[in-house]
């Protein structure tokens, strides 16, 4: 089946927050990056991928509740 996962604006600014920039770099480069995706979405993802019906629509957004990236699907 196919699922798909759209990132809101909010999602990606919340991540972008968390690294810090140069200009336009990332201070520690990849490295950095790749750790504030760990951390906040791998995770999220991993779950998806272990779920038995997960063919659809998802979103990567923030809850501002708990402010934190959450996978939601959609419909």
């Amino acid at each position: 089946g196919r699922v798909g996962v759209r990132v809101e604006q909010r999602a990606l600014e919340f991540l972008n927050d968390r690294i810090e920039w140069d200009g336009s770099y990332a201070v520690e480069g990849a490295k950095e990056v790749s750790t504030v995706i760990r951390r906040h979405v791998f995770g999220l993802l991993y779950g998806l991928a272990g779920e038995e019906e997960k063919e659809g629509e998802y979103e990567l957004d923030l809850d501002e509740g708990s402010g934190k990236v959450v996978l939601r699907k959609k419909g």
